[in-house]
Formats: C-alpha cells, structure tokens, sequence
C-alpha cells in the first residue's frame, strides 16, 4: 500500500496496466520563479523540471520514466514502481526546497520550458 503523504502535494495512482503515475496539478512553489521567467508554470513547466532533475538526480531511472502532462497537469508514469516513487520524491523535494526549484528552473532544457 502506498502511503499519499509520501508524494504529497503529488498524486500517485496505480493504473489497470499495472503501471504507476504521479501526477501534481498545484503549481504554487513555482509561480514566482514562472512568473520571473514569464513561463506558464503548469504541467509542460513541471515536465521539464522534473525530467532535469530525474536527469541529475536519478540518472538510473531515464529510460523508465514516461510523461503525459498538460498544460494543467505534470503525469509521469513508469511500469517500475520504484522509478515512479523516486520520481514521486523529486517532485516533494522541488516543491519543498526553494534552491532544488530554482537549480532547476535555471538548468532544464529551455526549450522544453513553457
């Protein structure tokens, strides 16, 4: 069973496919720095961070990882539960750790930025 407070403010879910997916749709910890950027700061925003940080962070995990987010929405999923909670963590860590948020704003694929 996974405990919710692991990913907060992330969602996790487990698919039917037996896949996994976390998902965040607050988007609160990166307003400022969106704003400083004049980036949207939703879904696509949140995607080139997160795969900025599972790059940096969790190198081993790259080719596990999956993403579908919207411009409301970041999803990531994998068929790897422990790929997905490594991911589950970076997102808590991004969203709790102002200098981890700003590192990555400043080093994520710009072209990947929205």
């Amino acid at each position: 069973m996974i405990d919710q407070d692991e990913f907060a403010p992330a969602l996790f879910l487990q698919r039917e496919n037996h896949s996994y997916e976390v998902s965040l749709s607050e988007f609160a910890a990166g307003e400022e720095l969106s704003d400083e950027r004049d980036l949207q700061g939703g879904g696509y925003t949140w995607q080139a961070l997160i795969k900025y940080l599972v790059r940096t962070r969790a190198p081993q995990i790259v080719d596990q990882i999956d993403y579908g987010s919207e411009g409301d929405t970041f999803v990531s999923f994998s068929s790897s539960l422990e790929a997905i909670r490594a991911v589950g963590r970076l997102v808590q860590s991004a969203t709790r750790d102002p200098e981890l948020l700003r590192e990555a704003f400043d080093k994520a694929d710009p072209d990947e930025l929205e």
